[in-house]
Parts: structure tokens; sequence; C-alpha cells
């Protein structure tokens, strides 16, 4: 006998556990080519309700098949109650499943809207033409730009590559009165930063120093960056010094950064040295550290010194991960190094 509409939800709560845990896309999937998409519908809004009480999400691909679901059946009003239900920005929901319901339900889209759309192009690639559209249909509908638009367009340039687009966008802001926040000014200095252009990142620097806008550690880590990409390693070994000299503290990604250049040039004592100081500096090295200071130990060979490091990553309580064991698994391949094998199983062994 079949299960009328509203007794589905009493029959889903009886099956709650295993609910939860099976394959939720496919199922609304059978529910649509059915012809139930009403049943859809009532699943979904179950596992929405049961996934907020576990102070969970729900599975993002099965958000977007819902709306474009409700879309398609011209159920706006409850799409756009289901925006309201699921905060759905926090999805980063694809364009073509936002922009119907928006559009065909006749509603107004909103800046965030628009900041969503825009990084999900933004993430998409190859997709500049269409921003630019969007940017202009923000212009025309009146809403102002905010530090999300602006840092979102910019790194959007930087992804594919379009430096002097970003550089036009940037400037065009200025003119129009927008007046750039750290976040922006982050945003533009990575865009050069990671095409290695370090005398513009310089200009970004001083221009925010300029306007008072305070630098923070975001900042001084990409321009850390844009230094060791040119291969000016002392120079951005230097600014760890100019950083703290400004009341901003470096971080493990400060030091990782300059860490890792020094050993890529093959100045392993360097960068030994800046190790100890980072420590010194009461800078707690991450699992990236440490796993960039065995590799470069691993290709000097010096696989005493990689055992003495993994063993003070235990006792500062920082867990090795599969690089970290590999690494080290590596090493003792080598010729002659086949007695640490069994130390570095029972060290593997200690932490699980």
């Amino acid at each position: 006998m079949e299960c009328p509409l509203n007794g589905l939800s009493d029959l889903f709560d009886s099956c709650k556990f295993k609910l939860l845990e099976v394959d939720l896309v496919g199922i609304l999937k059978a529910l649509d080519v059915s012809g139930n998409w009403e049943r859809a519908l009532l699943l979904f809004e179950w596992v929405v309700r049961n996934t907020m009480i576990e102070n969970e999400k729900v599975d993002k691909e099965a958000v977007q098949l819902m709306v474009r679901i409700l879309g398609r059946e011209s159920q706006h009003s409850i799409a756009s109650k289901l925006f309201d239900a699921i905060s759905i920005e926090e999805y980063s929901l694809d364009v073509r499943a936002y922009t119907s319901v928006l559009y065909e339900s006749g509603l107004s889209p909103t800046l965030v809207t628009y900041n969503v759309m825009l990084d999900v192009y933004g993430k998409m690639g190859r997709s500049w033409h269409k921003i630019l559209g969007l940017l202009d249909e923000m212009r025309s509908t009146g809403l102002e730009f905010d530090e999300f638009t602006c840092s979102t367009v910019i790194s959007a340039c930087g992804r594919e590559g379009l430096l002097n687009e970003a550089k036009e966008f940037f400037d065009g802001l200025k003119l129009q009165g927008y007046v750039p926040g750290t976040v922006t000014y982050n945003s533009l200095l990575q865009v050069f930063g990671k095409a290695g252009i370090y005398s513009e990142a310089l200009s970004i620097l001083k221009e925010m120093e300029d306007n008072n806008c305070p630098p923070d550690s975001v900042t001084y880590n990409e321009l850390v960056a844009a230094y060791v990409r040119a291969g000016f390693c002392e120079e951005g070994a230097a600014l760890i010094d100019t950083i703290a000299s400004k009341g901003v503290m470096p971080n493990a990604v400060t030091y990782t950064t300059v860490i890792n250049a020094y050993g890529r040039a093959g100045r392993v004592n360097e960068a030994l040295s800046l190790f100890d100081r980072m420590k010194e500096s009461g800078c707690v090295p991450n699992v990236c550290t440490y796993n960039t200071v065995l590799g470069m130990l691993g290709k000097k060979s010096r696989l005493e010194e990689m055992v003495k490091i993994l063993c003070e990553m235990k006792s500062s309580g920082c867990t090795p991960n599969r690089i970290t064991w590999n690494t080290m698994l590596a090493m003792c391949g080598t010729k002659g190094m086949d007695k640490y094998v069994n130390l570095v199983f029972r060290n593997e062994e200690l932490w699980f």
C-alpha cells in the first residue's frame, strides 16, 4: 500500500539513522525521475531539519539538485524559503542553480547574492567576461561593492594570470571613490606576489602604509613569498625582523616559506639556523614546517638529524602526517640506511 505524503515524515523518523547514512543525492534523483518531486522535497526538508539538530551541513550536491528541481517545477517561493532556511551562500551554489530561482521568481539579487556568484565564477576559471557582466549589473542596480566583492574579483584575476586586469580594476575602484581595506590590498599583493613581481608587491605595501591601511600577517606573508619566488632569500629572511618591528608577529607560514626557499637553494645550514630562530622567538612550527625541514635533510642524507626532528615533533605535540612518514621511509630506503627502518616504524606505532 502506498504511503500517504503526509505520513512520510513519520516513516523517515522511524529509520532516521539509516537515512542519514544513505546516498541522499541518489535517492533525490530517483524520486525526481519517477515524478515524485514532492516526496523528494519532503525527504530533503527532513534531512535539513535533522542535520541542523546535529549541527552539521547538508551535502552541497543535494542542495544544488533540490534547487534545480524546484526551479524546473516553478516552485520558486519554496526555493526562496529554502535559501533562508539553510544559509545558501555557505554552499557556494553553482550559478545556474542559484540564478534560475532568483530571476524566475522575480526576486532582486542582494549584495550577498552577487558576491556568491562572483566567487563561483572566479573559481570556475575563464570567466572574466562573465564577472565583468555581473559587475556592470551590480552598478546598474545601485549596489556598492564591499571588500568581499573587490577581493574576490582581484583573486579571480590572479587565478587566470590577468595581472593588468587586476590592476585596472583596482585603480578604477579608487577613481570611483572606493577606499581599499587590508583584505583588498592583500588580494592584489597576492596576485603580483605569485607572479614573482616583488617590485609591484613592495609598491602595494607602500601604498597601504601611505593610506594608513594597517598591514597584517597575511600582507607580510605574501610579501615574503614574493621575495623568495624572485630568488631573494636573504631579503625574505630580513623581512621577518621588519615584520616583528612593525608589531606583527611572524607566524609559521612566514618562517616556513623562507626555510623552504633556503632548502631549495641548497642552503641547509641557513635554513636550520632560521628554524632555530623560529622556535626561540616563540613561534611554534606546524607539520608543514617540520616536513619542510625533514625533506631538506633527506636530500642531504642527514638521517640522524631527521630522527631527532621526528622526536622533537612528538615532544612538541605536533602530529606527523603521511608526508612525514613517507619522507622518513624514503630516506631509509637508501643504501646503508636500512638500520633506521625499524626505528621509524617504531616511532610510527608509538604515535598511533
